[in-house]
């Protein structure tokens, strides 16, 4: 059994409410090669499209063919909280394909959003959050397109879930600890400035039922920044950095998850991998710590050992036959949280 596998194993054997049976995971991501043939014929029974949800932004989607509604699968893709790479593809760019593909057998429709890229904001007191705003909105914004448009995209409006890695992850957990939060919900005139004219938000609400980000920053204040992302993405540097332009506590809360936790917001599974290098593991930990505080912890999955399992654990996730059923069990909150025992 090759590393990933056991660790997969490992990691369910701690959830005992979801080792009754593994699931399909016939693609793996060695099979995404650069031609990207196996993906092709692993989604081929799916139909597929690329809608625009908000003046030029698309989504992704592959539809569920099950004859019952299961949840929707929305990711959130990574790269520094910029880049175009939302594509559920298999040619060497994605990372999402196989483990994304894996779940549509299983009765899952799986979607991957658009969202724009972070512009580096000029240099002030403080810095801003609105590059983060922005994309939680437009992230909130697709999942009202689309659950209006539950019955056409065949998925159960009711059971919404967010994965997302890296920057996608911090994303993916933002965007599920502010329901409610106005400053986060995208509104008739600002969706205006993409799609002028509209007459009216879609009908559908934002809610979010179940997390699961991947590889995510938590909290601002406290992460390592090794790539020196923060001065682009808030126009400001953290804290622990003498600075004539400290990050703001009001940058830091508006764009930190860890934040913006309460007893009203749905569950998150935490993934991360012990050797990752570009997220430090402990913002994992610490929002673990904080998520166990508030009961809103599923589980965290630290994946060892630290030399396989670095920043992209989206090939461990493709040859994790449990997936499937974590995803379903944390709909149906039957996960026993690991808060007793974390990593």
């Amino acid at each position: 059994m090759s590393p990933r596998r056991i660790a997969a194993a490992c990691a369910v054997a701690a959830i005992t409410a979801v080792v009754a049976a593994p699931s399909a995971h016939a693609l793996t991501e060695a099979q995404c090669d650069s031609a990207g043939t196996a993906f092709r014929n692993a989604v081929a029974p799916y139909p597929h499209s690329t809608p625009s949800y908000l003046g030029t932004k698309k989504l992704d989607i592959y539809r569920s063919t099950a004859a019952t509604k299961g949840p929707l699968v929305l990711y959130v893709h990574g790269g520094g909280w910029g880049g175009e790479n939302w594509q559920i593809r298999c040619d060497g760019g994605g990372h999402t394909a196989a483990w994304m593909a894996n779940l549509l057998p299983q009765g899952f429709t799986i979607a991957s959003v658009q969202y724009t890229p972070a512009v580096e904001p000029p240099p002030t007191l403080g810095g801003t959050a609105d590059n983060i705003l922005r994309q939680v909105r437009e992230i909130k914004y697709a999942i009202k397109w689309l659950r209006t448009r539950a019955a056409t995209y065949n998925f159960d409006a009711s059971k919404v879930v967010i994965t997302g890695g890296s920057a996608g992850g911090h994303l993916a957990a933002l965007a599920a600890l502010t329901g409610g939060e106005a400053l986060y919900e995208p509104t008739l005139s600002w969706a205006r400035t993409y799609t002028p004219g509209l007459a009216a938000l879609p009908a559908g609400n934002s809610s979010i039922q179940f997390g699961m980000p991947v590889a995510g920053i938590y909290d601002i204040r406290t992460y390592s920044d090794p790539w020196g992302l923060v001065p682009r993405v808030f126009g400001c540097w953290r804290p622990a950095l003498a600075s004539w332009r400290p990050c703001s506590e009001t940058t830091l809360q508006r764009s930190s998850p860890v934040a913006h936790i309460t007893p009203d917001d749905p569950k998150l599974y935490l993934w991360h991998g012990a050797g990752d290098g570009v997220v430090e593991p402990g913002q994992a930990r610490q929002m673990a710590d904080w998520l166990c505080a508030s009961q809103k912890l599923a589980y965290y999955t630290l994946a060892q050992p630290a030399s396989v399992y670095q920043h992209n654990l989206e090939p461990g996730l493709s040859e994790n036959p449990y997936l499937g059923a974590i995803i379903k069990a944390g709909l149906s909150n039957t996960i026993a949280s690991n808060c007793a025992s974390l990593p």
